[in-house]
């Protein structure tokens, strides 16, 4: 569960940062002129930027709704285990 806080933590520090260049990245995308050959390669390696930035916020984002999910289930089953003792006593 540390190793969890951790790179929630981590994730936090970040993205202000992520944020900014995201932003900076946007910037120049949408500002390249694209009548030349340096403008086209330019381009296309910021669209190759923005795909593996787009791909690594998506596998983030799977995962941590995968545990979110885990969590969940395992908070149900800690108060239904909880309630079984307590109807005991």
């Amino acid at each position: 569960m540390k190793a969890f806080t951790d790179d929630i933590s981590k994730l936090n520090d970040y993205l202000p940062q992520y944020n900014r260049e995201i932003g900076e990245i946007i910037n120049r995308a949408t500002s390249i002129d694209t009548n030349s050959d340096f403008g086209i390669l330019f381009a296309t390696q910021q669209l190759n930027i923005i795909r593996n930035l787009a791909s690594f916020f998506l596998n983030c984002s799977t995962r941590l709704c995968w545990t979110q999910a885990l969590l969940k289930e395992k908070i149900e089953k800690s108060l239904k285990e909880k309630e079984k003792y307590c109807s005991k006593q």
